[in-house]
């Protein structure tokens, strides 16, 4: 009975020293840790850290935990040394307490802004903890009254189907946000392209968003875009894209638009081809006017009427008024 007794006594302490920053910062602090690490530490097999912690309970500065509450998996990140499912979930829970309740943050936000503290999270596995959580989706936390969108498949729009600036002029224009006023020209929108690779659609996106810009280099304009587009696909589904970076020296924001010929597979959330790319570039410094940006982009996209729209506009022109 001794020896067990300072068994779990010795893997108490071990956790205590592992997960140090739980016991200060508390759920967003806690550290990837397994029984194997603990075991590996104190010289004892696996199985005997398993007994020793099975049904056992701490006191903590932060409150009661059974000791398999410290034991929690390491999920993707960029840089560090990793965090463990259960910070993620805390940062995933005080990013939406911290959320404009007249604009929930999307589950594609959260996985941006978790990007931009350095954890490279799916949007998939951002959903998945959300729903872990019992926390409602962004559109259910916005009105608990709204109709899930509706996915549409995306196809080439044939000219016949497309809108004019003339046809889309008697449309609601409260359904239509001023989104990238200020940020977009028709001398960056190109309708028809051919891209037959991701990497071929980012580097005439770059050219796009570096078209009249000599402080902008076309070269480092397509490194920040993949970079960001390497900590996960910026396809938001519904034949949609929103690569974006945020750029050193670049002191507004700026956007280009890009609609294909032919739909590309992008690893979109919905597992969807890709139609429509809309490119932002903002200000190293600028996260929040970039998440504000993003989200309301996300927004329009999410709108059927506007969606559809915006895909069947016939010309630069009638893509730019729907835009701006």
């Amino acid at each position: 009975m001794d020896q067990r007794t300072a068994t779990i006594q010795r893997v108490a302490t071990e956790i205590v020293l592992r997960q140090q920053e739980f016991m200060i910062g508390g759920e967003s602090r806690l550290k990837p840790l397994t029984r194997r690490k603990i075991a590996s530490a104190l010289n004892l097999h696996e199985s005997t850290v398993s007994r020793a912690t099975d049904h056992k309970y701490m006191q903590t500065p932060k409150g009661i935990f059974e000791f398999k509450h410290f034991f929690t998996t390491k999920v993707g990140v960029n840089k560090g040394e990793g965090q463990s499912a259960r910070a993620v979930q805390a940062q995933i829970r005080k990013m939406i307490e911290l959320e404009l309740h007249s604009k929930p943050v999307s589950d594609f936000i959260l996985s941006k802004m978790l990007a931009d503290k350095g954890m490279s999270i799916a949007r998939r596995t951002v959903s998945k903890y959300r729903e872990q959580m019992n926390i409602p989706t962004a559109n259910q936390r916005k009105s608990a009254l709204r109709q899930p969108a509706r996915f549409i498949h995306i196809e080439p729009i044939p000219v016949s189907c497309q809108l004019s600036s003339e046809e889309y002029a008697p449309m609601n224009s409260t359904a239509h946000p001023r989104l990238l006023t200020g940020l977009l020209s028709t001398s960056r929108i190109r309708l028809n392209v051919s891209a037959p690779s991701k990497k071929r659609m980012l580097e005439e996106l770059a050219r796009l968003l570096s078209h009249n810009r000599p402080d902008l280099h076309r070269d480092t304009v397509f490194q920040v875009l993949n970079e960001r587009e390497r900590l996960g696909s910026t396809g938001i589904g519904d034949g949609i894209a929103l690569p974006h970076g945020r750029l050193n020296g670049l002191t507004e924001p700026l956007a280009a638009v890009i609609r294909l010929r032919q739909a590309l597979d992008f690893d979109s959330v919905d597992d969807r081809p890709i139609q429509l790319i809309v490119g932002l570039l903002v200000p190293a410094n600028a996260t929040e006017q970039h998440l504000n940006i993003l989200a309301s982009l996300a927004e329009t996209f999410n709108n059927r009427e506007q969606r559809e729209a915006i895909l069947r506009a016939r010309d630069a022109q009638t893509l730019f008024a729907l835009l701006t």
